[in-house]
């Protein structure tokens, strides 16, 4: 999969598939899988010359590798997609200046409880057993790629405090804004047809912004999710963000709380909880390739 964190990243992209002519050429790609440029050139009515400046755009955007070959009469250049699948953030997360940056691995919770059904998951297969609660304490967690309950809680350590208010160089810097983004699905059962809850605590402080998520519609497989992955389990799910302004804390835009900066800042854990259930999607699982994603805008 190739990933562009924005449209402007994702402009050679744009450009080399805007073509009727271009988008032909990676159809004739497509229905054969491997195929010799002489080959589109003649399914397509092209002279050798113009399907050459096509073939150059599509491999210099990173669509498609050219590789030449001993044939029956001489060397000849066979065509194949380099990539399978294309995924564009429209709206990018932060314009990131005078910003702190942070990705928290699923795995390196600092606390949680799990009841019900539940699970956690690296890139190569299942960490402990399925459905059973210890496993969420195995050695191996920090390598979670994934994971989901059914009635509980995972917290995460901050990582705003030392870089903003603890060190002494920073004594004086103000945050203006907390975003905190992750990819979670509230369908723990892979049938894509409930909704749940969440609800979100910094510290031992009272749950705050109880959310309705909705499953993805699509049943499919997550663009990152590796294909040994049950496909009774969800395979993605929906980037969502937190964001906490001067003006309150907002979901996707949406408020849902007072809490501003300033009556978090001394917080030490970030918390996500259920009684309904959630799947949260890490690095190599899922849509969008990411963890828990912490972003701290300063003044």
């Amino acid at each position: 999969m190739k990933h562009f964190k924005n449209l402007r990243e994702a402009f050679a992209v744009c450009e080399a598939v805007g073509s009727p002519v271009r988008l032909e050429i990676l159809e004739q790609i497509l229905e054969h899988k491997t195929i010799n440029l002489d080959a589109i050139a003649k399914n397509l009515h092209l002279t050798n010359g113009a399907l050459t400046k096509h073939i150059k755009k599509l491999e210099s955007a990173g669509l498609i590798r050219v590789r030449l070959l001993p044939g029956k009469r001489g060397n000849q250049k066979l065509c194949a997609l380099r990539v399978d699948k294309i995924l564009i953030d429209v709206s990018p997360d932060f314009e990131i200046e005078s910003a702190a940056v942070e990705d928290i691995p699923l795995g390196q919770y600092t606390d949680y409880s799990v009841s019900g059904r539940c699970g956690i998951v690296s890139e190569e297969g299942f960490i402990g057993v399925r459905d059973e609660a210890a496993s969420f304490l195995s050695p191996q967690r920090h390598k979670a790629a994934a994971l989901w309950l059914q009635k509980g809680y995972v917290r995460y350590l901050l990582p705003f405090g030392r870089e903003v208010t603890g060190d002494e160089h920073n004594a004086g810097l103000k945050i203006r804004e907390i975003r905190i983004s992750f990819e979670i699905s509230p369908d723990i059962h892979g049938t894509g047809g409930k909704a749940g809850f969440v609800s979100f605590r910094f510290d031992e402080n009272e749950p705050f912004g109880k959310v309705k998520l909705y499953p993805p519609g699509e049943l499919r497989r997550g663009f990152t999710t590796p294909a040994w992955f049950d496909v009774n389990l969800p395979q993605y799910g929906t980037l969502k963000l937190l964001r906490i302004t001067e003006k309150g804390t907002f979901m996707d835009g949406e408020k849902i709380s007072s809490l501003t900066p300033k009556e978090i800042i001394k917080s030490k854990r970030f918390g996500i909880e259920t009684e309904t259930g959630f799947m949260l999607f890490g690095k190599g699982f899922g849509d969008y390739n990411q963890a828990l994603r912490c972003v701290i805008q300063t003044e």
